[in-house]
């Protein structure tokens, strides 16, 4: 059988010879035992890691449309056709399995949608209907139907939004660039006159952290906090890209990731860059590069804990129908092919500062030795931290 690798030898060995402490570890992943042809390696790297994948693509071009999480399941509204009013959902726990559901009464195009009680709320973006609010219903009875609501006062055309206690906050945008309105679901009623944004947006993105509303101005370049309880803004810290007169920031796939603000293909002129906010330092932080453009995409995030899928950022759109996931690497290692065996072969594998298995036909098998009983695909299946695991095959 081939020698499959996954990593490059001589790299191993120079995390070995510069890192002292981890020595007997790595020595041990580096013997081999006689007679064995296979091994896997993944080396240490920042618990904060994350990457990108292209996943397959979507059923269209979800450009100009929004998106939502909830319910185990990803909701996309509105694509970048004028006159589009598809609604998309796809089931993030069975293998993003895509179901098209019952199109929306008025365009969605350039829509903004969140998720409220179990359903969705969906303003919708385009010219002549950007007042019009109505709600999706998921689940239960009247599943898969739309309902209007009261129209919002202004429109909400390329504004940030956010959930705040149940309440529906719109920030800025095309036709009001410092205003402040608040939809309540329960009383179907909108609440305008609140505090007016620091900085005049246009163009906005942001979402919700630890109940309050943060937003980007796209052309401001500022970010700024809302407090819903003292109906106050704060003036945050300045983003360290685009700095120059000439260098723009774009409205691009932007979601909540790990408590942080995430917006992928942020700067104009270089549309791979990924930029992350994090709330409790006041901070920006480069993160890995798209794979895509992703200007006025989608961007939907999967929090921790809430499906097999652990901490994932998905971004949809762009210029074309595509679609990739940025989570944590052990995440994304996790789901690694490495390699086929056949019935009666014998498996052998350890692990080194990680969490990890292997999976013989998706059946985790324990750390040590086991003769395959079946012929089969080896896949690895990472669950914390950060290491190597190795394996061999013979």
């Amino acid at each position: 059988m081939p020698e499959i690798k996954i990593a490059n030898q001589d790299t191993l060995l120079n995390v070995k010879s510069t890192a002292e402490a981890t020595k007997n570890g790595v020595d041990t992943l580096l013997t081999r035992p006689a007679g064995f042809h296979f091994y896997h390696e993944m080396l240490p790297m920042p618990e904060d890691a994350t990457g990108w994948q292209k996943m397959a693509n979507p059923p269209m071009n979800f450009q100009y449309g929004s998106g939502v999480y909830g319910g185990a399941r990803g909701y996309i509204f509105g694509n970048s056709s004028t006159t589009s009013t598809a609604t998309y959902r796809f089931d993030v726990s069975n293998n993003m399995t895509w179901t098209q559901m019952a199109n929306a009464p008025v365009s969605l195009y350039g829509s903004a949608s969140a998720y409220i009680g179990g359903d969705i709320f969906v303003l919708s973006g385009h010219t002549g209907v950007n007042t019009r609010l109505h709600k999706y219903i998921t689940s239960g009875q009247g599943a898969d139907t739309w309902t209007a609501m009261e129209n919002a006062p202004v429109s909400s055309q390329t504004a940030a939004i956010g959930v705040i206690n149940n309440e529906l906050y719109v920030a800025g945008g095309a036709a009001s660039t410092t205003a402040l309105r608040k939809y309540t679901a329960s009383s179907n009623t909108w609440t305008s006159g609140l505090a007016t944004l620091p900085t005049a947006a246009a163009s906005a993105m942001g979402g919700v952290i630890n109940g309050e509303l943060y937003v980007l101005s796209v052309g401001g370049k500022r970010i700024m906090k809302y407090n819903a309880t003292s109906n106050a803004w704060t003036t945050l810290a300045v983003p360290p890209f685009a700095t120059g007169a000439s260098e723009a920031l774009t409205r691009c796939v932007h979601a909540v990731f790990q408590n942080k603000l995430v917006f992928a293909g942020v700067v104009d002129a270089n549309r791979s860059q990924v930029w992350a906010y994090d709330p409790s330092s006041d901070s920006w932080s480069r993160m890995a590069n798209t794979l895509w453009s992703f200007i006025n995409g989608v961007g939907i995030s999967v929090p921790s804990g809430s499906s097999s899928i652990r901490d994932a950022f998905f971004a949809f759109g762009g210029v074309q129908a595509t679609f990739h996931q940025m989570s944590s690497l052990y995440a994304i290692l996790s789901q690694q092919n490495l390699g086929e065996v056949k019935k009666g072969q014998y498996v052998y594998y350890k692990t080194y500062g990680v969490t990890a298995y292997v999976k013989l036909n998706d059946i985790s098998r324990p750390e040590g030795g086991f003769t395959a009983l079946e012929d089969g695909i080896l896949s690895s299946d990472f669950s914390a931290g950060f290491g190597a695991i190795r394996g061999w095959v013979k």
